[in-house]
């Protein structure tokens, strides 16, 4: 499903339930040290630590150019729990990153994150 069609059947099964999109503060800083990624070949890295009290469940991870957000990058088991954080090696570019709790309430979406160098890492507050 493409992201901008994504985002408006979101908002309005958000709208329809009376659940609140919460979407907290996050920044994206470089990455400095090593880091233990998966998923993917390339030689920088996207880092997504968690800061907030709520269980990210599912993580969508795109180039910016690309219009579908493809799979969720935790699968059917994993998730990142309060104070943890997760990694997945990306080519160097432009990246979209969303961010959802377990009942895929967007928690918060980034829209053409550069990842350069070592990688970075999007700190979700």
């Amino acid at each position: 499903m493409m992201k901008t069609l994504s985002a408006v059947l979101m908002m309005s099964a958000v709208a329809l339930s009376g659940c609140v999109v919460r979407s907290g503060p996050a920044n994206a800083t470089p990455v400095s040290g090593p880091v233990q990624t998966s998923g993917g070949s390339g030689s920088s890295a996207i880092v997504v630590a968690n800061q907030s009290s709520n269980t990210i469940c599912y993580i969508h991870i795109s180039p910016s150019s690309d219009s579908n957000w493809g799979p969720d990058r935790l699968g059917a088991t994993e998730t990142v729990g309060p104070g943890a954080s997760r990694g997945w090696s990306v080519d160097p570019g432009n990246w979209d990153i969303q961010l959802q709790d377990c009942q895929h309430n967007e928690l918060l979406e980034q829209r053409d994150v550069t990842v350069a160098g070592a990688g970075i890492q999007l700190t979700y507050q």
